[in-house]
């Protein structure tokens, strides 16, 4: 809730989930509702531990429709919450596990920045700007994060 995370704790949690997910994907599921109320976190011996939760939505692939790669991994169903869908969701076209990316992309900026990196107010506008305006980093939020960071954030 608009609190900031430092780098190290960011990549903490992330790996955790890109850990989650990387079990997720290649046991051909697609979790499609990756969003910070769907992630459950602890503290233990190291700073943070945590878990993905609410599989509600996720979608389990077909051996049969397997192909060569993860990207032929295909969906076409809308699911997912509004602020952290990806655009091929928004343009209704097949998807498969890079939404799930996706949406890993959108709470790493906000737990760097405690901002959403797309605002809007309303479900349309949220979706133009997924669409078509690029990731940006305000010097008011994004001073002390590193360039490495961002340039990961772009690649999501």
């Amino acid at each position: 809730k608009e609190k900031q995370f430092t780098e190290e704790a960011c990549a903490e949690v992330m790996s955790d989930i890109f850990r989650g997910l990387t079990y997720l994907h290649s046991h051909n599921v697609v979790h499609r509702d990756i969003k910070p109320d769907n992630i459950l976190c602890s503290r233990n011996e190291r700073p943070y531990t945590c878990k993905l939760a609410d599989f509600g939505l996720s979608n389990f692939i077909a051996e049969k429709s397997i192909k060569q790669s993860d990207s032929d991994l295909v969906f076409s169903s809308a699911v997912g919450t509004p602020l952290y869908v990806a655009p091929e969701l928004i343009r209704r076209r097949q998807y498969g596990p890079p939404i799930d990316v996706w949406a890993c992309g959108v709470i790493m900026y906000l737990m760097l920045s405690g901002k959403l990196p797309f605002k809007a107010t309303s479900k349309e506008e949220l979706f133009r700007s997924i669409l078509h305006k690029g990731v940006t980093f305000p010097d008011k939020y994004w001073h002390d994060i590193s360039e490495e960071a961002k340039n990961l954030l772009r690649g999501l």
